[in-house]
């Protein structure tokens, strides 16, 4: 041990230096060696950053102007291993939904040692899907990375990287002669944000243009070894275990390719308080704080703050002690934090540091609404940079877009385009300037824009669900009705919202649990509730005195589509919503075939009303449609109204008759039979009425 203590002091003669200090042999011995492995872990990780700021440095020239520098750092920086799923994530919220058979899988290692292996067989088409910021570009970019990593030895082709973003994409793509392709593994980053998946042919459906666009793309990527595209979940709803067929035979002669479906898992916990201990540190008492609220912040809005997108900017978060328990209060926190943050870059005085806040605010409004132009027009989710700059100089604003730096979310790209960093931040301002814009709220498509709905959504009191324009045959005798989009609760109103609204007892008979839907309240204090819930939500009334519907100016509406705000549905909207809008798979109640699924009557109910939303959604998400309480509807009723609607062809937002002695109420409720409680099935009662299983639920159209 002597002889061996003695060649490390010789071998490290700084050693010396500790014995001089009065340590003994032993001690400086092993003092010496933890210093020299201390400093060659150091060298080790200033290597590895090196290599990886060249490697970035150099693939960033190689795709730009698709990713720049920054957005590509920004991907790698805290990355923590992308993990893929057999089963969509949307299901775990699905009633007895289990877990026994998801699988969860580590995504990049998965392509790289499987499905791009030469040697095993392959599906050669593959589709990431997932919501919104769940890191699909993130993924991508580092598989890129990954794949033309150093210490890769499983690179047998090449590849290429693209966004669907670019209109320009698919002329690239196509550029690419066949010698090439066959060799080339292509990457196709974000297919929702492809210019041309929105119809704009009358005569095609947004479905249909969307299979076609597919269709054609396929067609153009046929040629190369393998083909990766990501898009959002909300193109292939509930299809994880449909194949999609492409139009490519499989050289083994066994029929067509299909489209491998792929679903990216939200972090778990672990993957969370990995990500924090790489943003925070890896000591407990480093950043002990931000950790503490990133967690707070964590646990109100879970399902959101798992996504990767959101804790990359948990910076913007942590800082406000704001109740973030829904994607509405996230996004209007997060882009506040960051107006004052880009403020605070600047170290204006108090006076001029608001007077920037505001104009930057405005800026970024404008700026959505301009993208939003454009996107109808010319198929583009960017802004030039003069256009950027004349949105400014036209609203008076005395901000350059140049401005607006770093972190923004608010960016230029490489090549000089300006956008939002993430397609959600976007979709927000839209959803804000819904509420404040009603010329606009009823030009706007949601077509592409599922973050759009999420928000509005969240934004009405109760939870509404967006009901998407649509036609469907009613009654008997059967007659077509078209219906323009308008939004439905998702529940009955309950006991403690009606108590809340209106400040009156609660006057339920069956008043065990708060959240029952309110009964025992006549079409008159239905209609009151409504107006009331308009004045504190900032809304016109929509009825007189008397029941009768008004315009946004306070006038007599002669036509449903000319009143805004909440209001009873129309019969139509009502039964429309009820078998599943547009999504209906025709079942005889709202949501099944069987009514003890989605409905309280009387072989379940007891005798008595029960919570909402205990029982299973229909096709919207719509609770309780079927059973539980009647609902009021906002037509007089006559028996002999769908026979008169027959006649006069495709009726247009109907609205009932003219006149009558009682109101429409659908539905069913607790003490009926399954067969009043079917969607198609008709009931009527005396507006004055108020019975223990008579409630309503609310529309609103901006």
């Amino acid at each position: 041990m002597d002889k061996f203590i003695e060649a490390i002091l010789k071998l490290l003669p700084f050693s010396t230096w500790l014995e001089q200090a009065g340590l003994s042999k032993e001690i400086s011995a092993g003092l010496s060696v933890v210093m020299v492995a201390g400093l060659l872990w150091w060298l080790s990780i200033k290597a590895k950053k090196l290599l990886q700021r060249w490697e970035l440095q150099k693939t960033a020239k190689v795709l730009d102007p698709q990713f720049d520098y920054a957005a590509m750092r920004q991907a790698t920086r805290y990355y923590i291993p992308t993990q893929f799923q057999n089963a969509s994530p949307a299901r775990e919220d699905e009633p007895g939904f289990t877990h026994q058979h998801v699988i969860r899988s580590r995504l990049i290692p998965f392509f790289i040692k499987i499905a791009f292996n030469v040697k095993a067989e392959s599906e050669r088409f593959y589709l990431i899907l997932a919501d919104s910021g769940m890191g699909k570009t993130t993924f991508m970019v580092n598989l890129y990375l990954r794949y033309h990593g150093f210490f890769n030895r499983h690179r047998r082709r090449k590849m290429r990287l693209f966004r669907f973003s670019n209109p320009d994409t698919m002329t690239q793509v196509a550029a690419i002669k066949y010698e090439e392709a066959k060799d080339t593994i292509l990457l196709l980053d974000a297919l929702d944000e492809d210019p041309f998946i929105v119809s704009k042919d009358p005569a095609m459906t947004d479905a249909q243009a969307f299979q076609k666009r597919l269709d054609d793309i396929i067609e153009a990527t046929r040629n190369f070894a393998e083909v990766v595209m990501t898009c959002r979940t909300q193109y292939f709803p509930g299809q994880e275990d449909d194949p999609y067929e492409l139009k490519v035979k499989r050289p083994d002669e066994r029929g067509f390719y299909t489209l491998k479906k792929l679903y990216l898992s939200p972090f778990t916990m672990d993957e969370v308080k990995q990500y924090l201990r790489k943003k925070y540190g890896y000591l407990p008492f480093v950043h002990y704080n931000k950790k503490k609220r990133a967690l707070q912040v964590i646990g109100q809005a879970k399902h959101l703050v798992m996504r990767p997108m959101m804790l990359s900017y948990i910076d913007l978060l942590v800082g406000n002690t704001r109740k973030l328990d829904s994607d509405y209060a996230i996004y209007e926190t997060l882009i506040e934090e960051w107006l004052k943050r880009e403020a605070d870059k600047r170290k204006f005085r108090e006076a001029d540091r608001k007077v920037f806040i505001e104009n930057l605010r405005e800026v970024s409004d404008q700026t959505a609404f301009a993208l939003w132009q454009v996107r109808q027009v010319e198929n583009r989710a960017h802004l030039t940079k003069s256009e950027a700059v004349a949105i400014a100089e036209q609203h008076n604003i005395p901000l350059r877009p140049e401005e607006v730096t770093g972190q923004s979310l608010l960016t230029c790209d490489g090549a000089g385009n300006w956008k939002f960093a993430h397609k959600s931040v976007w979709e927000f301002l839209l959803a804000k300037r819904i509420f404040s814009d009603t010329a606009f709220a009823r030009s706007f498509h949601f077509t592409g824009m599922d973050m759009v709905k999420q928000f509005v959504g969240q934004k009405l009191p109760g939870g509404f669900v967006f009901v998407e324009d649509g036609e469907f045959e009613r009654g008997d005798p059967k007659h077509k009705v078209k219906l323009g989009g308008f939004w439905m609760s998702k529940y009955p109103v309950t006991q403690a919202e009606y108590m809340r609204v209106t400040g009156k007892p609660n006057p339920a008979q069956f008043k065990n649990d708060k959240n029952n839907p309110v009964e025992q309240v006549s079409w008159m204090d239905a209609v009151s509730f409504c107006n009331q819930l308009n004045e504190q939500s900032g809304f016109p009334k929509t009825y007189d005195d008397k029941g009768n519907l008004l315009n946004t100016d306070g006038k007599p509406a002669g036509q449903i589509a000319q009143v805004s705000g909440f209001r009873l549905p129309t019969e139509a909207e009502w039964e429309y919503a009820a078998r599943g809008g547009n999504q209906s798979l025709g079942y005889a109640y709202s949501g099944s075939n069987e009514l003890k699924e989605v409905g309280w009557y009387t072989e379940n109910a007891g005798g008595k009303t029960h919570p909402v939303g205990r029982l299973k959604p229909n096709e919207l998400s719509i609770y309780d449609m079927s059973g539980n309480v009647w609902e009021w509807c906002g037509d007089w009723f006559d028996e002999k109204y769908y026979a008169e609607c027959q006649g006069k062809g495709m009726m247009e937002d109907p609205s009932g008759p003219a006149s009558g002695s009682d109101r429409v109420i659908r539905g069913g409720s607790w003490p009926h039979l399954a067969e009043g409680c079917r969607a198609a099935n008709r009931g009527n009662d005396n507006p004055g009425n108020r019975y223990y299983d008579i409630g309503f639920r609310l529309v609103f159209v901006p």
